[in-house]
């Protein structure tokens, strides 16, 4: 019956009191702690989510883009390899004809610049 005695002493229960009182603080406080973390980390992922989403649009917007640009390419493509085929065999470079080293260059140069759609320099006058 010896805890019945230490139980019936009024300062004991007092420190029981607070120590349930504590602990039940500390449980609560933990919760709490438990739901503001799992609310962070929802708001988060939504966040991310939308993020994602505005993403997804804009590559949807730029694919569009690219792709009626590579059907405008795909159209003239066709016509320019004709007109040049069409050249080619209606006025045909005589088989004495040489280029120089240098007309050469300059005719790569206006060939890289067309096709990376720049402007190149002019040929020279006297060559």
């Amino acid at each position: 019956m010896p805890i019945l005695m230490i139980l019936s002493n009024r300062y004991v229960q007092l420190a029981l009191v607070v120590v349930i009182a504590l602990a039940a603080l500390w449980g609560y406080g933990k919760h709490q702690h438990y739901l503001g973390y799992s609310q962070a980390q929802n708001e988060r992922y939504v966040a991310d989510l939308e993020s994602f989403q505005a993403e997804s649009k804009r590559l949807q917007g730029l694919s569009v883009v690219i792709e009626n640009q590579l059907a405008e390419f795909r159209l003239i493509e066709p016509k320019v390899i004709e007109r040049y085929a069409h050249v080619v065999t209606h006025n045909p470079l005589p088989a004495t004809c040489t280029v120089d080293p240098e007309r050469l260059r300059s005719i790569n140069a206006a060939i890289s610049s067309a096709n990376s759609g720049q402007s190149s320099k002019s040929v020279p006058a006297g060559k």
